[in-house]
């Protein structure tokens, strides 16, 4: 949705990603739309990355 008013308006997306039963939140901001939403993909794919090598690592330890 859009923050701001105007020809230079700020989208803003919210993208959840989910894999093996684990969801995340990406958010992106950004006047054009296309860039809000890789940025908020790509937050929440790093989210899920790290939440999967966290998962790994304590699996690895214990």
């Amino acid at each position: 949705h859009a923050v701001t008013q105007g020809t230079d308006a700020q989208a803003e997306v919210t993208v959840r990603l989910t894999h093996d039963g684990s969801s995340v939140t990406g958010r992106g901001a950004d006047p054009d739309t296309l860039v809000s939403s890789a940025k908020a993909y790509l937050v929440a794919l790093n989210k899920l990355m790290a939440k999967g090598s966290r998962l790994h690592a304590q699996a690895a330890a214990g």
